[in-house]
């Protein structure tokens, strides 16, 4: 947890590439800082065929509130028929996220994809 118990910004950083949104997470993602991450992710996945692609290696803690975000991201970018992928390659991350099945939901990269166009 953070120094600053109250800090509930959460560190997003995001650019385009090709026709993919590279967002950037860092820090906590959990219940204090999940509702910024939300509102980024759904600014992004509300336009129509969004390509979304989502780098957790710098996050350091991610929990019930985090993951919850990432599925409503993926959820909406879906019905727009888009998607959301996720970059991660820390073990700890990785098992969360195949304890909650999310890797039966997600695609999961070990590096940033490749520029699409």
């Amino acid at each position: 947890m953070s120094d600053d118990a109250t800090d509930t910004t959460p560190r997003i950083h995001r650019r385009t590439d090709g026709s993919s949104t590279l967002v950037t997470l860092g820090g906590e993602v959990d219940v204090l800082t999940a509702p910024g991450v939300s509102a980024a992710l759904d600014a992004l996945t509300g336009a129509d065929r969004p390509d979304i692609v989502v780098d957790l290696r710098p996050v350091e803690f991610i929990d019930c509130s985090g993951l919850s975000a990432l599925v409503r991201a993926r959820r909406r970018a879906e019905e727009h028929s888009g998607r959301v992928r996720l970059v991660c390659r820390d073990e700890f991350t990785l098992r969360t996220l195949r304890a909650t099945r999310l890797t039966r939901c997600f695609t999961i990269l070990p590096d940033w994809p490749e520029p699409t166009a």
